[in-house]
């Protein structure tokens, strides 16, 4: 709670810190500035949590270490079975963990180096499609509120291949396909749940945004009906195969305040979408990209693992908000960047209650875990 409400003092501090003010070229330069320091903050957020922090950070500390200890025969040798058998699960990213550990065997800086990449690639998400550091403020407000559960303290695959796929973005909208492949294959080795994302490819070629958010709202009440049968048919004889238990149901299932949001947000954009197209030439792509994940968030209500999929879509919301609220604050004399912000921060920090702690601190494992006992990382070293 403490360390959400400190982030989120420091953007607004940062809207004084680097005013834009000046030309142009000034302006986006502290846009830049405010951007790098927020980011600088998030990566001592993630990459200096407690390895108790998340329901995955142990288990992965755990994997790090078996990693370790194999030899680089054994490692090509999972790859290749991986290649021809299916065998196994993402070995790119045991590869890259074998690579890392070569050169600085920590599991700490491994953290920290993945906190650096994806909130560079984030960063620069946000500095090529934000016009200004309000809409920043928000993006950043929406981020702890949505995306800071997962990004930055849990799925650290899935979080390499999301960091990949943020950096590819600009190269399929440029249709630079040969760099766009290659970032979209690092990520695929990563989680192979990236493959989801080449729907985007043909996202540019809806030119009317409007017809695909109409269709996802039509669509949307099916799909809590079928959207499981469906995705179960379409996984069947495929290498997602092994993810079908995420459609068989889970008990307490729903993400609820998700849904309201991401069904709010489309209506807004159905709403403005001529104005947020002419404002953005890029607009009606993030516009669409939101139409798909309207259509797949019914698969949450099947099971909430399955948000990882809805989140190669919905991060799109990053920009697509701050925008519908630049357009809604040129109609309204009020300062809607702050009111959303201040809305979206309340609700993160006394709404969320995630557990946090810094890798010096004393904090016990989830019960996932079966234990209960409280230690600090220098403890592991001992």
């Amino acid at each position: 709670m403490w360390v959400q409400l400190f982030i989120l003092i420091c953007a607004l501090w940062g809207l004084n810190l680097y005013p834009e003010i000046g030309n142009e070229i000034q302006r986006k330069y502290a846009r830049k500035k405010y951007i790098i320091f927020m980011m600088v903050l998030f990566c001592l957020q993630s990459g200096l949590r407690h390895i108790a922090v998340g329901p995955d950070t142990f288990a992965y500390y755990q994997m790090f270490n078996e990693i370790r200890a194999m030899s680089w025969n054994s490692l090509i040798d999972m790859f290749i079975r991986f290649i021809e058998n299916d065998e196994g699960k993402d070995p790119g990213y045991k590869i890259l963990q074998y690579l890392f550990a070569v050169v600085i065997p920590s599991y700490r800086f491994f953290l920290i180096a993945i906190a650096v990449f994806f909130f560079t690639a984030m960063g620069n998400f946000l500095y090529k499609y934000t016009n200004s550091n309000k809409e920043v403020l928000v993006a950043i407000a929406l981020y702890q509120c949505l995306y800071y559960s997962f990004m930055s303290i849990t799925g650290l695959r899935q979080t390499i291949a999301t960091g990949f796929l943020l950096f590819a973005i600009p190269y399929i909208i440029e249709k630079k396909w040969t760099t766009a492949f290659i970032l979209f294959l690092l990520a695929v080795s990563q989680h192979k749940s990236a493959l989801l994302f080449a729907g985007f490819v043909i996202l540019p070629m809806i030119k009317k945004p409007r017809w695909l958010l109409l269709f996802t709202f039509i669509a949307f009440i099916p799909m809590f009906k079928f959207g499981g049968k469906i995705a179960s048919f379409l996984m069947s004889g495929t290498r997602f195969e092994q993810y079908s238990m995420y459609l068989e149901g889970f008990e307490g299932a729903g993400a609820y305040s998700f849904t309201a949001f991401i069904l709010l947000l489309g209506i807004c954009l159905f709403i403005k979408s001529k104005q947020m197209t002419n404002a953005n030439s890029y607009g009606y792509i993030f516009i669409n990209a939101i139409a798909i994940s309207i259509l797949l968030t019914p698969l949450t209500m099947i099971d909430p693992s399955n948000m990882r999929i809805v989140q190669y879509y919905s991060i799109f919301a990053l920009i697509t908000l701050p925008q519908f609220i630049t357009i809604l604050s040129k109609k309204y004399p009020l300062n809607i960047h702050i009111i959303i912000f201040i809305i979206l921060g309340i609700y993160t920090v006394f709404g969320l209650q995630y557990e946090y702690g810094f890798f010096w601190q004393d904090m016990s494992l989830g019960s996932n875990y079966g234990l209960n006992i409280k230690f600090n990382e220098f403890d592991l070293n001992k």
